[in-house]
């Protein structure tokens, strides 16, 4: 068992286990042998919400190293980020392909 708790420490949950996959092909992988063991999944990015999300006795999936843009569209005004993106990150790269967020809130840790 692993220990986990959000960034205020008001959630915690005991988990099987944390993995921080560091890919898409290997999140899919624990995600292919979670199913085959008949095991929960549940993902974290900024542990920053106040509800229980991440909270689980099963996998839980800390996204912390998927990160960044992965390209934006000027034409049809969107962007695709990876999970753990946090809010702040956003605004350089949006800004560089003439992007920007329509609404954000004065908080911009937490992780898309």
């Amino acid at each position: 068992m692993a220990e986990w708790h959000n960034w205020s420490g008001k959630l915690r949950a005991e988990p099987k286990a944390v993995v921080r996959p560091k890919s898409e092909g290997a999140v899919v992988g624990l995600i292919d042998q979670a199913r085959a063991e008949g095991t929960r999944i549940r993902c974290v990015g900024a542990a920053h919400s106040h509800a229980p999300l991440a909270v689980t006795e099963g996998l839980l999936l800390d996204l912390e190293a998927l990160t960044g843009v992965v390209r934006c569209d000027v034409e049809a005004r969107t962007a695709t980020v990876l999970p753990a993106t946090r809010i702040h990150q956003l605004g350089p790269t949006l800004r560089a392909s003439g992007l920007a967020l329509s609404n954000q809130g004065d908080i911009d840790r937490q992780a898309i």
